[in-house]
């Protein structure tokens, strides 16, 4: 009889890990695959990314269209439908082009929360404010995320997401020096979709 016990634990165990193992398994299948497309300049350089706010509408940092006047995606031009210059916001349009909406949380997320975002491959980092603030080109932006890491050129309009995909915000820049990625919230890219009547 104490054998037969040991051995329903064991197997209980063995279950319990299997588990464990297989919802881990799918919060990372979520972390290797971002929904992004790459915008380009009119010559076909990359200049940075964009996601699916909102059915057909898709999310970019406006600063991309600050320095090109134009952007494109794989040689078509997008259709810019409005513009938020004071929170680094761009709501575009492409012909045909659909994909998977991203649910973007409605409230920043806790210091210390755990956070991915993409360079080549996937990284990891923990949220250090949620109320910071970035200049570029004599430009400050406020209400910001901001976590520690580096970025490469091309990361602007990653998104920042944590183990179950949902969104937290998307990236307008970095302080190298000190290691540190801004990026815009959620909630303020709720709110610039809802200001557009989407």
């Amino acid at each position: 009889m104490m054998k037969f016990k040991k051995l329903v634990l064991i197997s209980l165990l063995l279950f319990a890990t299997a588990c464990t193992q297989q919802a881990e398994t799918e919060k990372l299948e979520v972390i290797k695959t971002p929904n992004f497309i790459v915008l380009e300049d009119v010559k076909g350089h990359p200049l940075g990314k964009a996601f699916l706010g909102h059915e057909g509408i898709w999310i970019t940092p406006d600063h991309l269209y600050e320095v090109s006047k134009e952007l494109f995606y794989k040689g078509e031009k997008i259709l810019v439908l409005a513009r938020d210059f004071d929170k680094d916001l761009l709501a575009f349009s492409l012909e045909g082009k659909t994909g998977s909406v991203l649910e973007l949380s409605n409230t920043p997320p806790d210091i210390g929360k755990e956070i991915y975002w993409f360079d080549s491959e996937s990284k990891k980092s923990e949220i250090l404010n949620v109320g910071a603030e970035f200049e570029a080109k004599s430009q400050k932006k406020k209400n910001l995320l901001s976590f520690a890491g580096v970025t490469v050129p091309g990361a602007s309009g990653g998104v920042v997401f944590d183990e179950y995909g949902k969104i937290w915000g998307m990236i307008i820049g970095a302080d190298r020096e000190k290691r540190e990625i801004f990026a815009v919230r959620s909630d303020n890219i709720m709110r610039f979709l809802k200001e557009i009547e989407i």
